[in-house]
């Protein structure tokens, strides 16, 4: 069954404009397939369900409303109308490039993007970070959020990546248990500007392609990037996992994207944490 012939809903679709995706993106990606849902549970369970189904890789789900979506620790993600919810299925090889990395590879692919958009559009530069594991911050506050999930079949990494972008303003009412800080958005950020989810989408894969190349060849090269892209080293965090609280001044991440705390009891490395606080006036 082609992925693009999926659709569980048979309703009426707000306007998306799914071949304007692919056309653009076709020639660097030929595997390339978009699916629109008018409203889903989560995207990356739609993903899921497709890839046991048999579909291609580079198959992208994209919906307008999430009502299940979730972050890390089955935190729920407010997904009301006006965001870009998408998930991606990957299928990458078992290498000595560690899969741990993709996380952050999306997070930075996601950022890249969203600066490539800005410039198309003529807005000027993108004050924003991105927050170990699995943010993209500003300092009004969480402009996006990522979920990465990896399974292996066979020898090879199965891999959902999800990611949501908050394009209009999330509503106070809309916050959900996920939003540890305030929400922003592309609208609020830059509010003279068209932002549309076809072109983020195709500015954020077209670097995600590029991204998992360089992750392939030269995956310390990945760890440089998130972390310049970060400007995380060298500042004070305070990190909590399993209940700790890890307090120190981050010395980067590991080979395998693990956080580097520099405590007074010494380096701690962390490979995941429920939360993590920034010191510091953007955050």
């Amino acid at each position: 069954m082609s992925p693009q012939s999926y659709n569980p809903y048979h309703g009426h679709f707000p306007e998306f404009n799914i071949d304007r995706v692919e056309q653009a993106l076709k020639p660097e990606i030929p595997k390339i397939g978009l699916i629109w849902l008018d409203e889903t549970g989560s995207t990356n369970e739609e993903a899921r369900r497709l890839a046991k189904w048999g579909a291609l890789e580079w198959t992208v789900v994209v919906a307008g409303v999430q009502t299940g979506g979730r972050g890390r620790y089955k935190r729920t993600w407010a997904s009301p109308p006006g965001g870009l919810y998408q998930s991606l299925l990957l299928r990458l090889p078992q290498s000595d490039s560690p899969v741990t990395l993709i996380p952050l590879l999306v997070g930075l692919a996601l950022k890249q993007g969203i600066e490539d958009e800005l410039s198309r559009l003529g807005g000027g530069d993108f004050h924003g970070w991105l927050k170990w594991p699995n943010d993209l911050v500003t300092e009004r506050g969480k402009l996006a959020g990522i979920l990465c999930e990896a399974s292996v079949e066979k020898d090879r990494w199965e891999i959902i990546a999800g990611a949501g972008v908050n394009l209009e303003p999330v509503k106070l009412q809309d916050h959900s248990d996920q939003h540890l800080q305030p929400a922003s958005s592309l609208l609020e950020e830059f509010p003279d500007l068209e932002w549309t989810r076809e072109e983020v989408l195709t500015a954020y894969l077209h670097r995600l392609k590029q991204g998992l190349d360089l992750w392939a060849r030269d995956p310390e090269q990945v760890r440089k990037d998130w972390l310049e892209a970060s400007g995380m080293e060298g500042r004070e965090v305070e990190a909590t996992s399993s209940g700790e609280k890890i307090r120190g001044i981050a010395q980067g991440i590991g080979e395998g994207g693990e956080l580097q705390i520099e405590t007074e009891a010494g380096l701690r490395k962390l490979n995941a944490a429920e939360a993590l606080i920034v010191r510091d006036h953007w955050l």
